[in-house]
């Protein structure tokens, strides 16, 4: 449909007609006129980013079954060579499979919508096709399961403003997939041919959309980014999903592909930021906590110390409110690239895996930096309320958190947000003050607020900054 305007599922003989139509013609400049529809989707592969994202919090064990299986049956190709040569050129597109349940489809759309928003976000600034696929659907729940992806994906990718700043509008494919099929394999690679058969500069992204059945199978390779939400910008930012960096040293990453043709082969991806040793450069990483899904944080680097993982930033003149709700605040939001929060469970689940340090970085009412470390950090579960566990201070700030005042120590406090009030209060002190955090009746610290961070006597409300970073501590 010209202009990329949504469209729902063709009629068979439609569709029938239009895969004729594109084997006689193939896609441009990927394959000769004449070659079969495996040897276009095997040229249009081996020039592009491929990637396969899973939409939802699935146990690792399923996630990468799952997303193996998935590139077992449709991207053979990126099982080629185990040595390849060096890329000549940058890949000229984006492929993006996104991979979610029916039941969530019902259940949890509000979550897949934010991470489907983190999609159109990373590629606004690179041409992608972008394909939805349904997992395991039940024949009887497949038509509504179908009806409901479509329909979330014209909310986030046909959005009703206009204009330069406006995301790019996508065009919806349909296509079924069940393994084992050689012809629903070839379908489906007929369709992503099609999204991706105009030349790059003129290229709109385009969305497939997906239903099959997919049968768990050998491990292939898996990347189940599950924090897209918090990345502002192209997939390229995340500095350790390139090959060139697994290249450096193999071991640190898991098993993914630039082009399919440049794919390597690691053990596995880096579990906080201190692991990171080949690239001191600091920026976004891809880290996986033990017996947990892979997720995206910012890595503070040096060459003189392990590297600190960054939960939180923010500054005064910030543009996300904080004042968001317990899921929300558990699953992160922001910016990775500025002001952000990770997410209480991934800063626990991180934290649990060793004994960790935690630093306040505090940038004062005239922008001065001033620390705040405690030699031991941990959270509680969530059925715990997140509780906050800190350690001896030692700094420039002043220690802000484990005071013997009651109604403003922090440390041993549990989480609260706007809509789960955990604190020592009568009233609700997120509600009141702003933003989620350990809150008792009601504050000496607080970071997650908009226009008004306090750290103690260094600045009430008028600080310019703040961070809050772990690592390993350096005396286990």
């Amino acid at each position: 449909m010209a202009g990329g305007a949504a469209r729902g599922p063709a009629a068979p003989a439609q569709r029938r007609a239009a895969m004729e139509r594109q084997e006689q013609s193939g896609p441009a400049g990927a394959a000769e006129p004449g070659e079969s529809p495996e040897a276009q989707f095997q040229a249009v592969v081996q020039r592009t980013q491929v990637l396969l994202l899973a939409g939802e919090t699935w146990e690792a064990d399923r996630a990468r079954a799952a997303l193996s299986s998935f590139a077992h049956e449709v991207l053979p190709v990126a099982r080629r060579a185990a040595s390849p040569a060096p890329p000549s050129a940058p890949p000229a597109g984006q492929l993006v499979f996104f991979l979610c349940r029916a039941p969530s489809l019902r259940g949890r759309a509000a979550r897949l919508r934010e991470v489907l928003r983190g999609v159109r976000e990373q590629s606004r600034g690179a041409p992608a096709a972008l394909v939805g696929v349904i997992v395991q659907p039940r024949p009887e729940e497949e038509a509504e399961a179908r009806r409901r992806l479509e329909e979330l994906l014209l909310e986030v990718f046909q959005p009703p403003e206009s204009g330069p700043g406006a995301a790019p509008r996508v065009e919806v494919h349909t296509a079924v997939f069940r393994p084992g099929r050689p012809e629903g394999a070839l379908e489906v690679k007929k369709a992503a041919c099609e999204a991706l058969r105009e030349e790059p500069a003129a290229r709109s992204p385009r969305l497939l959309l997906l239903t099959g059945l997919l049968a768990l199978s050998a491990p292939v390779f898996t990347l189940e980014i599950h924090n897209l939400n918090i990345l502002k910008g192209p997939t390229r930012a995340i500095r350790n999903i390139y090959p060139k960096d697994l290249k450096a040293d193999q071991g640190k990453g898991s098993l993914w592909c630039s082009r399919a043709s440049d794919m390597q082969v690691a053990q596995a991806w880096p579990k906080d930021c201190s692991e990171i040793t080949w690239n001191r450069v600091s920026g976004v990483f891809v880290i996986q906590p033990t017996g947990l899904h892979q997720f995206e944080v910012y890595c503070d680097l040096n060459s003189t110390s392990e590297g600190w993982t960054v939960l939180q930033r923010n500054r005064h003149d910030t543009q996300i409110t904080w004042a968001e709700s317990w899921s929300t605040y558990k699953y992160g939001f922001g910016n990775v690239h500025n002001d952000y929060w990770l997410g209480t469970e991934y800063i626990y689940q991180i934290a649990k895996q060793k004994v960790y340090q935690v630093r306040f970085v505090i940038h004062d009412s005239s922008g001065t930096m001033k620390y705040a470390d405690y030699n031991l950090f941990g959270l509680e579960d969530e059925s715990k309320g997140y509780r906050l566990r800190l350690g001896s201070y030692t700094g420039t700030a002043g220690d802000a958190m484990t005071s013997n005042n009651p109604s403003t120590v922090h440390d041993n406090m549990k989480f609260s947000t706007k809509d789960l009030d955990q604190d020592t209060y009568s009233g609700n002190c997120a509600s009141s003050y702003g933003g989620g955090w350990w809150y008792s009746a009601c504050y000496s610290a607080q970071l997650n607020t908009k226009g008004s961070i306090t750290w103690g006597s260094v600045c009430s409300g008028n600080c310019q900054a703040s961070a809050i970073l772990i690592k390993p501590a350096t005396y286990c």
